[in-house]
């Protein structure tokens, strides 16, 4: 292994999904989970951005746009086949926001860059599918008001989610872009 997926493997390594090797003709346990860090980051965009979640106050007890998130990302993450050690992984960028967590994101996003440039046309085509539809279902989760209402997907997840777009160059897979139009 050489060149970019060894790149690759270290760079996972740092984000805790321990692998030896990166398969460029399939999406594996760690590449299924690095395919979810996108999916969290507009989860928890209210961290470093003027977005907000309710919260119960005193209680400190997270409101239903939060229970709804956590269960779209539930959904989600049992679509793809990953060891429960990188499952945990995944599922510690949902306990507490940060402002820093953004470089995680970035890291992540990076490193998705990466894989996606070298990976077979079909693999990259089929993570970009599946990034971009966790990306709107768990924005499209996360802003609905109570009971439904409300506004469904908050400008700072709409900017995040672009952000997402444009590196991944999601739009360039069809069937991605399509997804992401019925944002």
């Amino acid at each position: 292994m050489s060149g970019a997926p060894s790149e690759i493997v270290s760079r996972l390594q740092l984000l805790g999904l321990k692998c030896d090797d990166v398969p460029l003709d399939g999406v594996s346990s760690p590449i299924a989970a690095l395919a979810c860090f996108p999916m969290y980051m507009v989860a928890n965009v209210h961290g470093w951005t003027s977005d907000h979640k309710f919260k119960v106050p005193l209680l400190d007890i997270q409101g239903l746009e939060a229970f709804r998130e956590a269960f779209v990302i539930g959904e989600e993450e049992a679509r793809l086949e990953m060891t429960s050690e990188h499952r945990k992984v995944v599922d510690s960028m949902l306990t507490t926001v940060r402002p820093p967590d953004r470089v995680i994101y970035e890291y992540a996003l990076e490193t998705l860059k990466l894989y996606l440039a070298v990976a077979r046309a079909d693999v990259a085509e089929r993570v970009r599918v599946l990034v971009a539809r966790m990306v709107v279902d768990v924005a499209k989760a996360s802003g609905k008001g109570i009971f439904g209402t409300g506004q469904k997907v908050s400008p700072q997840e709409r900017e995040c989610i672009g952000h997402i777009a444009a590196e991944l160059r999601l739009t360039e897979t069809t069937r991605a872009a399509e997804i992401l139009k019925k944002l």
